[in-house]
C-alpha cells in the first residue's frame, strides 16, 4: 500500500512537469485534484482532511473529531505471589499466569481516561500490554517470616457468620514498612528483568495464613490450622489507620488478598459491618473457582489501571496567570460572641503567601470583612434557600432509626450570594475591579460562623467547599462530628481557626 501511494505521488509530479508555459496554473490545479483523489482511493485510513477544530477536552491541542485518538502503549506488570501449589492445601488458590495474562489482554485491551468535570473522554487511548509472572516461593517464605515477626495484636473484631451468629476474632497489625517493604522490593527486583522494572507494577499477594499464625490464637471449629481464625491488616508510619493495599515508596502497588477484612468506623455504632463472606481468601468457593478467581483478579487489575496508571484528569487546560488576584474574605455570623476573622482565628498573610506561591507574578489582595447575617436580607435569603435535609439510618439497640441531617448546599449558597453586591462593596473589592478589570481574578470566600446551627455541614459532610467562583467555609467553636473516621472513632473537628480551610479552598479554586 505504501508503494502504491508513492507511485500515485510520482504520477502527480509528472503531471506538474509535463505542462508548461501559460497553462501552468491549470496544470497545477488539475495536479492537486488528481493527488487528492488518488490519496483517497489508495489509503482509506489517511487522516480526515478538514479544518482543525478545538474540542472541549485537551484544549492545548488542535485535533479533528474525525481523527483517530492518540494511541499510547503502556506495559503493566502483574506479579502473583502465593498462587501456585507450593505450600498450599487447596487447588482453588492456583492461578496460571498465562491464563490471567490472556484474560487481561481479552478483557482490558485498552483504556481511555476522562475529564473529571465534563465526563468527556480524552482524545487519548492507552493500548495496554501485560506481563504476568509468578513469584518464586522463596520470596513468599521471606514474606511469611517478615509478617510473623511484625504482627502486633490490636482490638478484636466482631464478625457475622453465615448462620447469622456473631464471632469475635483476634485482629493483628503488620508493619508495611521496614522488613516487609524490603522483602517486597527484593521480590520485584529479582522477578522482573531490568528493562521491565520501569513499567507500572501490581503485586498480588496471597500468603498462606497458616504459615504465620500468631501465638495464643484458638482455631475455629471448621479451621484446624488456625489460618482463618485471625485477621491481620497493615499499618505504617506514613499512613493513618489500617489498610490491605498500598503503593510502595519504591513505585509499585501491593494488594494482599489474604489480609482483612478491615472496617471503617466504630463497631459500637454499627458502622462498617462485615461478615465472614467478605474474606478475600477465595478458598472453597466451588468447582468454577479457578475461572472465578481469574475474573476477580482481572477486575482488581482494571481498578489498579484506572486509579494508578491511566487516571482521569481534572485540569485539561491551564490558562494565563492573572495579573491581579482579589480575595474578599467575608465573615458572616449570627452572634456577637467573637470576631470570626480576628488574629486568633484567621491569618490573612498566610492566605496571601499561599496564593503568591502559586502565582508568583500576580498582585494579591486579601480583603477581610465581618458582617452580621441579619444586616443583609440577601444573605438571610441565600442561607435559607441553601439549607437542605437528608435522611440517613443508624442501627442502635437492635433497631434502625431514621435521622434527618441538615446541610448547606455550597453551590446554591454561592449562586445566591452572588446577588449580595453590598457585601462585596463593603470590602473594597469593587474599587479594585473598577481600577483594572483586565486579567483580574476575583475569588470571594464566605466564612459562615454560626452558633444556632452548630452541627451544620456542607454538601457531603464537609466543613469547606470550593468552586471556580468562590469558597465557603464553616466556623465552629465546638467540636462537630463529620462522617469520617479515625481508627474506630468518628472524626470530630473543631474549626475555630479557619486559616487552613481558606488556604486550601482558595488554592484549589484558583487552580481549577
Amino acid at each position: 500500500m505504501v508503494r502504491s501511494w508513492q507511485t500515485k505521488q510520482q504520477s502527480a509530479s509528472m503531471i506538474f512537469c509535463h505542462f508548461g508555459g501559460r497553462s501552468n496554473r491549470i496544470a497545477l490545479r488539475h495536479g492537486f485534484l488528481i493527488l487528492a483523489l488518488t490519496s483517497l482511493l489508495c489509503e482509506a485510513r489517511l487522516p480526515f482532511w478538514g479544518t482543525p477544530k478545538r474540542t472541549k477536552v485537551l484544549a492545548d491541542f488542535k485535533v479533528d473529531p474525525h481523527d483517530r485518538p492518540i494511541e499510547l502503549p503502556i506495559t503493566v506488570n502483574v506479579l502473583l505471589a502465593g498462587f501456585d501449589t507450593v505450600g498450599h492445601h487447596s487447588q482453588f488458590r492456583v492461578v496460571d499466569p498465562q491464563a490471567l495474562e490472556d484474560a487481561l489482554f481479552q478483557q482490558i485491551p485498552k483504556v481511555s481516561p476522562h475529564d473529571l468535570r465534563s465526563g468527556e473522554a480524552l482524545h487519548t487511548v492507552y493500548q495496554l500490554w501485560y506481563s504476568v509472572s509468578a513469584v518464586h516461593h522463596r520470596h513468599l517464605d521471606k514474606l511469611n517470616s517478615a509478617l510473623a515477626d511484625s504482627l502486633q495484636p490490636t482490638s478484636d473484631l466482631e464478625l457475622d457468620t453465615e448462620d447469622g451468629s456473631k464471632v469475635t476474632m483476634p485482629h493483628f497489625s503488620a508493619r508495611a514498612d521496614h522488613a516487609v517493604r524490603s522483602v517486597l522490593a527484593e521480590m520485584v527486583k529479582t522477578t522482573l528483568p531490568k528493562d521491565k522494572q520501569k513499567h507500572p507494577t501490581l503485586v498480588l499477594l496471597n500468603p498462606p495464613k497458616r504459615r504465620f499464625v500468631p501465638p495464643n490464637v484458638t482455631p475455629l471449629l471448621h479451621d484446624r490450622t488456625g489460618g482463618d481464625s485471625f485477621v491481620y491488616t497493615y499499618s505504617a508510619d506514613w499512613a493513618e489507620g489500617q489498610f490491605t493495599s498500598w503503593t510502595s515508596a519504591d513505585g509499585f502497588s501491593i494488594v494482599d488478598l489474604a489480609a482483612g477484612p478491615h472496617h471503617y468506623g466504630s463497631f459500637k455504632n454499627k458502622h462498617g459491618a462485615m461478615s465472614m463472606k467478605r474474606f478475600q481468601t477465595f478458598t472453597g468457593v466451588g468447582d468454577t473457582a479457578g475461572q472465578d478467581l481469574i475474573a476477580r483478579l482481572v477486575s482488581l487489575t482494571e481498578s489498579y489501571i484506572q486509579h494508578n496508571v491511566a487516571r482521569d484528569i481534572q485540569h485539561t487546560h491551564v490558562g494565563a496567570s492573572p495579573a491581579k488576584i482579589v480575595v474578599p474574605v467575608i465573615g458572616l455570623r449570627d452572634h456577637i460572641r467573637f470576631n470570626p476573622l480576628d488574629e486568633a482565628r484567621f491569618d490573612a498573610s498566610a492566605v496571601s503567601a499561599a496564593v503568591q506561591s502559586i502565582f508568583p507574578d500576580a498582585q494579591v489582595s486579601i480583603l477581610p470583612a465581618v458582617r452580621h447575617i441579619t444586616e443583609h436580607d440577601d444573605v438571610v435569603a441565600a442561607l435559607a434557600a441553601s439549607v437542605e435535609s437528608r435522611t440517613s439510618h443508624t442501627y442502635s439497640k437492635g433497631k434502625w432509626r431514621v435521622i434527618n441531617r441538615r446541610h448547606l448546599n455550597s453551590r446554591a449558597l454561592l449562586d445566591s450570594l452572588s446577588n449580595a453586591h453590598d457585601i462585596l462593596a463593603d470590602t473594597g473589592a469593587f474599587k479594585l475591579l473598577e481600577e483594572d478589570d483586565s486579567n483580574l481574578r476575583l475569588m470571594p470566600v464566605f466564612v459562615v460562623s454560626s452558633i444556632v446551627e452548630e452541627n451544620l455541614l456542607l454538601d457531603d459532610g464537609l466543613m469547606q467547599a470550593q468552586h471556580e467562583d468562590g469558597v465557603v467555609v464553616l466556623q465552629s467553636e465546638e467540636y462537630t462530628e463529620v462522617p469520617f473516621f479515625t481508627g474506630n472513632d468518628v472524626l470530630r473537628i473543631k474549626q475555630s481557626d479557619v486559616t487552613s480551610a481558606v488556604v486550601s479552598g482558595v488554592s484549589a479554586a484558583l487552580t481549577a
